[in-house]
């Protein structure tokens, strides 16, 4: 495991965002929303590089805008 900066950081803005789209998911009853707002949330802590977490999260976040 590699743990940089970069990583913490992405982790922290993914997981905010996470975190929003799982409580406007909620508030919509939109489960794609929800499911996608959990795996941001947990998700970086299962990357093994700063590669992976962002483009994971980017993919997740793109994700999220096609089913919004």
């Amino acid at each position: 495991m590699d743990f940089s900066i970069s990583s913490l950081i992405a982790g922290f803005i993914f997981g905010t965002l996470g975190l929003w789209m799982f409580s406007q998911g909620r508030k919509r009853f939109d489960n794609r929303i929800v499911s996608i707002g959990v795996l941001l949330i947990v998700y970086s802590f299962f990357t093994p590089t700063p590669f992976w977490t962002w483009s994971v999260g980017l993919g997740l976040c793109a994700l999220a805008k096609y089913y919004w």
